[in-house]
């Protein structure tokens, strides 16, 4: 019931900053480590164990607003997951605003449907997973116009639509490959948020999507036949991570190190 103390939970936990999450999940995980060198110095291995279980059970009381937890039975949520198409589809080259939708009730339970028809773009702003200032200003109707026009195309199109014709050959959360056949020189409108590190090539040269309006991203096309090749390309991001992961192995080293020091026979 709305009353319970599920909802009250959710409803607090909805009304947590992402910042705010992030920094909440930062001090748990120095908490863990630090119980974690704590039970390895002592070999308290029963008292692990709960920290590890606590662990768990703040991790999925922090994602509780985006889940039918409480909500819903476990078949419940699943026959609603299993609408979902399986691995990763390519693409229908269709309106947007066509794009299949929940019910309001599967909606409630599992969040908006856009995130699990695997297909791209959405015909209303959805808060979750992610929120960007330039999708808000999308769909605010103050700060746009021609927002039906571009729901009315698909995905991915020609800004003369007359001009060329668009065949999807291949398509993955990071990179597409698609040919192009035009009668003159166009570009090519993705309706996604521009972002960095997208990249496209029509060949060995590889260069940056343009920004288009508020927050979509275009690609020249010259005449005749082009094959294209869009790919999202995070160097830096990927830098990152393998610093984070040398970072935590070096930790967990110094801990393990520490534990057997003080355990050792003097």
């Amino acid at each position: 019931t709305q009353n319970g103390f599920s909802f009250k939970l959710k409803a607090v936990i909805d009304a947590i900053s992402f910042y705010d999450t992030f920094w909440m999940q930062g001090i748990i995980q120095l908490l863990l480590l630090w119980g974690i060198k704590w039970c390895l110095r002592f070999n308290n291995w029963q008292l692990l164990k709960k920290i590890l279980v606590a662990d768990m059970v703040i991790a999925c009381l922090m994602n509780i607003p985006f889940t039918g937890v409480g909500k819903a039975s476990v078949a419940q949520v699943q026959s609603a997951l299993n609408k979902s198409p399986k691995g990763i589809p390519l693409p229908i080259l269709a309106p947007i605003k066509n794009n299949i939708a929940g019910t309001p009730d599967e909606n409630s339970m599992i969040g908006d449907w856009s995130m699990y028809n695997k297909q791209i773009g959405t015909a209303q702003e959805v808060p979750y997973p992610i929120i960007l200032k330039n999708m808000r200003a999308y769909f605010d109707k103050d700060a746009i116009t021609g927002k039906e026009n571009h729901l009315d195309k698909a995905f991915i199109y020609a800004e003369d639509s007359a001009a060329a014709t668009i065949q999807l050959l291949s398509f993955s959360p990071q990179q597409m490959e698609l040919n192009v056949q035009s009668n003159k020189a166009t570009q090519l409108i993705l309706q996604q948020n521009f972002y960095p590190h997208w990249y496209y090539s029509t060949g060995s040269d590889k260069k940056e999507l343009n920004q288009y309006g508020i927050n979509f991203m275009s690609v020249p096309i010259l005449k005749g036949e082009t094959h294209l090749k869009i790919s999202f390309e995070p160097t830096i991001i990927k830098y990152g991570m393998l610093l984070s992961f040398f970072t935590l192995l070096a930790c967990c080293i110094w801990l393990l190190t520490g534990s057997f020091k003080q355990t050792s026979p003097s």
